[in-house]
Order: structure tokens, then sequence, then C-alpha cells
């Protein structure tokens, strides 16, 4: 493999690479300017108070987010509003229509304690078998990726140290001069290979030297039903992830998960019950992760001051529940710290996640993360295992809500689109606001390194940053001498109270260090946040509602071996999941899935095989109460 490889270089760009702040988007607003935005709309800031801005996806099955407004008018009680993102204030109906949930803002202090879910839950598929590897079939297309500028990574690097807290980069972008494209049969680089027993391959190597891993961006990704991208490692071809169909619904490109080594391979295959012509797939870029794990580049890992998890049994299960966060920043693979979060539904193990909105703030940003667990020593100042052999839930995820550090409490809450592996903990939290003086724990990941842990209080002491981060919106914890601290990569990670394990917020950042232990840090208060994500974590179970399926309808032809949409409306609580199945003229033809989230929308890749004609429709029920249900109109499908 390497010897074909470095036989088909192709010349590559590696694009300057810009210093970023601190935190990825500490520094870029993600939000309008919420007063100005407001004036202009005749709620003048001489009148009336921004109490909180955020972002938060619509229920009505689009990809829709619309920003909120908590305002309070002088003299006044609060009262929200929201806009489109577009400059567009929505008037109540609109938000109404969008499913957008009214807030409570004086909700009664709610709680859940940590569980361990049931050792059936279902996680990511089986490693696939590429095909050029399972038919002998080498990669006809490559390119070997030029040396990097260290000297310029590593200045760029000890500026981000020196200038405080936020997530750490642990690799760089190398873009491609010349786009790698596969069009139809017509491609830029290599061949399509017949495949022995049917089918066409294409396949593309790409070398980046000394990479302790790589990911591999599509900015195109367009396949025929049956169709199916897998990306390996050229040196262990046993290391393969996919199928990759193409982007997520709600995102317009994709990241394939790391690889970890210095050679990949991506592969496209086609059989021949689809459409070869129909293919559209293009690689621009590639990360280079440099960062050995445990290890700031140029540099050593995390500070001696932070403990050991694995020497604190007491926190042994709640520490499985936290887990490391690789995702894409403006300068390349960045990781933060995130925590898996438990709803008060029994019924259900919806793997909600929560970090900062610094680390993961755009649906963009969400639709690439990978999330490592049980990153951590298995003894007392033991070994930490290799990055590579921990679980790891690739994907990406869906982003519910969000505010960043200038407007709210730099939270995100995620729901990750793939489940979590057997081992690891749903964590318990807190909505009531922690006074000062509360004892509390920090788990987290410094620097990219294994799971330390961190013990401080809550404080309210004179600090600088203390005026930009206010205490009505983050909690400020002291660390206590020799009891560790925080560091790059921590960031987003669970602050808990000491006595409960329950979360009370997610770090945003602080001038703490073990060359600084007495200086303090600060976490966004979930308290604060709560109302805006009390919808997933403490929902309705009560069900009682009804369905609508909206799309299909009698409008609509659909031609089979293409991907559509199905989309429905729901009111009141009909359950966390549905059922989604197709019929014929009253006849049962076939499950479309089985149990999916109710979120109004499904990707449906219509079967080659379907009889073409009218006379379709789809049935979308109640997994929870499958007498909560509705037929979609007739519809008809055709070649």
């Amino acid at each position: 493999m390497r010897a074909i490889v470095f036989a088909l270089l192709v010349s590559i760009l590696v694009l300057p690479t810009q210093a970023e702040p601190p935190c990825e988007s500490c520094s870029d607003v993600q939000f309008p300017d919420a007063e100005e935005f407001l004036s202009a709309e005749g709620y003048p800031a001489s009148e009336h108070t921004v109490l909180l801005s955020w972002s938060e996806r619509a229920h009505d099955g689009s990809d829709q987010f619309v920003t909120g407004y908590h305002v309070k008018p002088a003299g006044s009680a609060p009262f929200d509003l929201y806009s489109d993102g577009e400059g567009n204030l929505l008037r109540a109906a609109e938000v109404a229509a969008l499913g957008i949930h009214p807030k409570n803002w004086d909700l009664p202090p709610a709680g859940k304690i940590g569980e361990t879910p049931a050792s059936d839950t279902k996680w990511l598929p089986s490693t696939p078998t590429p095909v050029g590897v399972a038919k002998s079939i080498s990669p006809r297309g490559g390119t070997i990726l030029p040396e990097i500028d260290w000297a310029q990574i590593a200045r760029e690097d000890k500026l981000r140290t020196d200038e405080g807290k936020g997530a750490t980069r642990i690799g760089v972008f190398l873009d491609l001069l010349e786009p790698v494209v596969v069009t139809g049969v017509t491609v830029s680089s290599g061949s399509w290979a017949p495949v022995a027993g049917g089918g066409s391959l294409w396949s593309f190597a790409m070398l980046s030297p000394d990479a302790l891993g790589m990911r591999v961006h599509f900015s195109d990704l367009t396949l025929p039903v049956g169709a199916r991208v897998v990306v390996y490692n050229g040196d262990d071809a046993q290391e393969a992830y996919g199928p990759y169909f193409g982007p997520a619904p709600d995102a317009d490109d994709l990241w394939s998960a790391t690889v970890f080594g210095e050679s990949v391979v991506v592969e496209c295959y086609v059989p021949d019950s689809a459409d070869l012509g129909a293919v559209r797939l293009t690689i621009d870029r590639v990360t280079h992760n440099y960062v050995p794990f445990g290890m700031l580049a140029m540099a050593k890992g995390a500070g001696s001051c932070n403990l050991d998890i694995a020497c604190y049994s007491a926190w042994a299960e709640a520490a499985k529940g936290v887990a490391g966060i690789g995702s894409i920043g403006a300068s390349g693979s960045i990781w933060c710290t995130g925590s898996l979060l438990a709803d008060t539904d029994a019924s259900t193990n919806e793997p909600y996640f929560l970090t900062a909105n610094h680390c993961v703030g755009t649906q963009g940003s969400a639709s690439n993360i990978e999330v490592y667990w049980l990153y951590q020593t298995a003894s007392c100042n033991g070994a930490p295992p290799n990055l590579s052999s921990v679980p790891r839930t690739t994907g990406g995820a869906e982003l519910l809500a969000t505010t960043n550090a200038s407007t709210g409490t730099d939270f995100v809450l995620l729901r990750l689109n793939n489940n979590v592996p057997a081992g690891v903990n749903y964590l318990g939290w807190a909505s009531a606001a922690a006074g000062i003086g509360t004892p509390t724990t920090c788990v987290h990941h410094p620097s990219g390194d294994f799971k330390r842990l961190t013990f401080g209080d809550v404080t309210n002491v004179s600090e600088s940053l203390l005026d930009i981060r206010p205490r009505t919106r983050y909690h400020q914890s002291t660390w206590r001498p020799n009891l560790g601290v925080t560091e790059p990569g921590s960031s987003g990670s669970p602050l808990f109270i000491e006595s409960t394990q329950q979360v009370i917020g997610q770090l945003w950042g602080g001038p703490s260090s073990c060359t600084a232990q007495d200086k303090l840090d600060y976490y966004g208060r979930f308290d604060v946040s709560y109302p805006l994500i009390e919808q997933y974590l403490n929902p309705d179970t009560t069900i009682d509602g009804s369905v609508e399926v909206t799309v299909p309808n009698s409008e609509k032809s659909w031609r089979v071996g293409t991907k559509k949409r199905i989309k429905w409306n729901s009111e009141g609580n009909i359950g966390a999941t549905v059922k989604v199945a197709l019929y014929l003229n009253g006849d049962f033809v076939q499950t479309i899935k089985t149990n999916t989230k109710n979120d109004g929308k499904v990707a449906w890749n219509i079967p080659l095989g379907l009889a073409t004609g009218g006379g379709y429709f789809v049935r979308v029920s109640s997994v929870a109460d499958s007498s909560i249900l509705d037929n979609s109109d007739s519809f008809t499908l055709r070649n």
C-alpha cells in the first residue's frame, strides 16, 4: 500500500493556519446583537433589558433554528421574543407552528440522580469490510501530503496556551490544491475498477507522514441507493469506518471518523443495481493529528497537580459519564470535554450530551463530533490506554439548544446520532441554584490527557473576569490547595455538587493552572440553562396526543432509488419515538423505521425493487401507543 501511495504523488497545498482565540468562538458572537435587533423591532434598549439570548431547534420537522430573547421591560415582568435567524421577528402563531415550547422561567427545582443503562443498550454497527480489501483491489489513485511547517504550528500553539483556556488543538488542516472529484464515471484521480461478482469500485489513498490520526472531509457526497463509502486505515484495514451514504440530514458536508494512522484509503462501491452516473463525491481536505494524547505538542501533557480519577473510587461511576470530544475547529481538530445526561423518562436512554458552546456552537460542528469514552487509567496512577483503543461514538449529533458565553451560559445540549457503548453511565443533574460555599468536583480531560479530578467550592470573590462572567449566569469555583485545576481541553467539562454527584454547570474557562492553583474557574450555570432544555431532560411521560403526516402528500411523485424525507407534526405527548411504515392500497408493504426519534422527520432511501404506480401511503404511529397514528395522502412512485 505504501509503495502505491508514493507512486501516485499529486500536488497538494498546505494552507497557512491562523491563530485562534483561546475559545474557538468566545470572541465570535453567533447570535445577533440582541439589543440592536430588538430596538429596530420596537423594543428600545432604553426601556428593555435582554436577560438571556439563545438558539434552539424547531420541532416541526424542519431543520430551522430560532433565536430566543428573554426580555425585561422597565417596571414589568419579563417576556420572550423569537426571531428566525434572518432578521425577522416571529409572531406567536409562527412560534407555535414551529413547535417551540413556551419557556417557564419559574420552574420548581428539579433533579435527577445518575443511572446505569440496561446492559442490552444498542451501539454502533459492526466494522465494515472494505470491498477493495475483500476483493484484492488496490487503490488506483493517491497522494502524499507534504511536510507541515512545525515551527509555525508550535508558535500558534504557544500563543493559544498563553492566552488562556479553551479547546486544545490536536490536529491541523491539509487542504488539497486540486480537490479529488468523482462525477459519475468521470474521476479526477484514479479510475473505476470492476468488482468480481458485480459492481464497480473507486478508491483513493492518502499518506500524511507521521500523522497520529486523520479525518477526511467530503464537501460533497451524493450516492444512489445501494452505493456506499468506506474509509479505512491503509496500514491496517481492520480499522474501517462507515458505511457512509451522505451527510446528515441537516448538514451539507461530512467528516469521516478519525483513522488512527498516517495512511487512509477512501473507497466508493456501487452495485450493478445502482446508477453509477449518479455518484457525486468531492474530497477537499483532511486533518493531520499531531498531538499524542496526554501530551501537548512540543510540551508536556496535563499538569502534575491534576488528580487521577482512578485514585478516587467514590467517583468511579460518575466518571463513566464524562467523555472527551474530538471535533473540527477553525484551524483543525480540537479537543474538549462533555458529559452524558440522564433524563427522567425511565423507558428511554436518549444520549443527551452537555458541553460548552465554544467547543460545539453550531449544527455544522455538532455534525462532525466524535465522543471518546472511558479514556482513563484502570488503576490509581496506572498507565492510560491508547486513545485508539477506547470506545468511541462517531456520527455526530443534533444540536438542540445553546447559548454562547456573551449572551448566556456558554452551554450546548446535543443528542448524539449514535448510541453510547456499554460501560458508560448517565449523569444526574440539579436545576436548583448552588449556593456560595457548595463543595464542588470537576471531572475532565485536561490538555487532551486521560481523565482527571478536581475539588473546589462555589465562591464569589473579587476577580477581573467576574465583570464579564456575571454570577447571575456563571458559577465561580475556587480550587482547594493541591487538589487539581483545569486546563485547555477541560472546556465543557461538568461541575458536580460533591455530595450528590449532580451536574450544576459546564466549564467556560478561567485563570487556574498548576502554577496558579489559587486562581478560579467559571462554569455556565445549569439552573439558568435548564428552562431551555427542560423539555428534553424532564419530559412529560403522559401519552396523550395526535400525529399528522405532512409529507408525502397527494402532489408527490417520488422516483425509486432516490432519498426523500418523510415529515410529520405531533401534538401533545405521543412519546419519544415513532414507527414509520409503507402501505399500498391499504396493505402493509414494509417497515421504513421500527423505532425512530419523534422529531418530525426521517430520511427514506426508496428501494429500487418497489413497484411503480399510485396508491402508496406512509403511516406514522407512536411506539408508546400504537393507536396514535396518521396516514399520509396517497402518493406515487415512479422510475
